[in-house]
């Protein structure tokens, strides 16, 4: 910022823009580890995507965008999160996650 001589409010304005979302489904404690399963099995031929299941499902397009379902560690309950730079996508995502979960624990009982 002093090299520069600019502001805070300027260099964070470079910054590229993300928008996030998330939400929660209600999901019992035995059934967890086996809703994850089914919707890595549901994701796991995609085409051009990576998938992580350090902490759950996350799926990631070569765009960046990415989405996961994971389980929560403090209430019964699946976590659905999206990321994207582009606020369409983002809920797009969002959308995906959240039906890949509610698929995945109408399996899973």
């Amino acid at each position: 910022m002093k090299q520069g001589h600019r502001s805070l409010e300027e260099l964070q304005a470079e910054l590229p823009k993300f928008h996030r979302f998330k939400t929660a489904i209600p999901c019992t404690d035995e059934l967890k580890e086996r809703v994850l399963r089914f919707a890595l099995e549901e994701w796991k031929e995609a085409k051009d995507v990576d998938i992580s299941t350090v902490d759950g499902v996350k799926v990631t397009y070569p765009n960046t965008s990415w989405f996961l379902v994971r389980a929560s560690g403090t209430e019964p309950a699946l976590r659905c999160y999206s990321e994207s730079r582009n606020l369409e996508e983002a809920h797009k995502l969002l959308g995906i996650v959240t039906e890949l979960a509610r698929k995945a624990l109408v399996k899973a009982r």
